[in-house]
């Protein structure tokens, strides 16, 4: 079997196995227990709707499944969707490094050659760089007054890129300029 790493942004609302049970209209099969915390899970970008109540394709989730899988980015609170990636993205890193720095206090980690040792922390700190970078984006947008921007229309066609000067290549390297 092969395997794979999921990246779906959900909706996603505790719920047990009964409750979900009940909202489907289905029993509660006798070998499991209607008290089993989980989650009703919400898929938006894939999957036809399965209840009236929903947009997207709804399923069951147990409790240790899910909070192994996913990480909470909070509301969508009308972001766009790459807004909306940005903060899935930084939640996934952070929950990343969190288990990485954690590593490093571990006896596993202490026996590990020098050179991974290394290699590791070199990792931690590119990871809180790209932290910053991801914090800096949502920062940003933050920040910005809520208005609508019509874009400016286009007064000339944009070419092709066939339709570009095209640079001729040569032989000779490059020179450095000091300007």
């Amino acid at each position: 079997m092969k395997q794979f790493v999921g990246t779906k942004i959900i909706n996603a609302i505790a719920m047990t196995r009964l409750a979900y049970n009940e909202l489907r209209g289905w029993e509660l099969p006798a070998d499991e227990s209607g008290d089993d915390e989980g989650y009703l899970v919400e898929y938006l970008d894939g999957g036809q709707a399965n209840h009236p109540d929903y947009a997207g394709y709804i399923s069951w989730s147990p409790k240790a499944v899910f909070e192994k899988a996913y990480v909470e980015i909070g509301d969508a609170d009308g972001s766009p969707d790459h807004i909306l990636r940005v903060k899935a993205e930084r939640a996934q890193l952070h929950d990343r490094l969190t288990k990485l720095q954690a590593f490093f206090d571990t006896a596993r980690f202490q026996s590990l050659d020098a050179a991974e040792k290394s290699r590791m922390q070199r990792q931690a700190m590119c990871m809180i760089d790209y932290l910053d970078v991801l914090d800096s984006r949502l920062n940003a947008v933050a920040n910005q007054p809520k208005q609508v921007v019509k874009p400016e229309p286009v007064s000339q066609p944009v070419p092709e890129p066939e339709q570009l000067p095209q640079q001729e290549p040569t032989n000779e390297p490059e020179q450095e300029t000091n300007a």
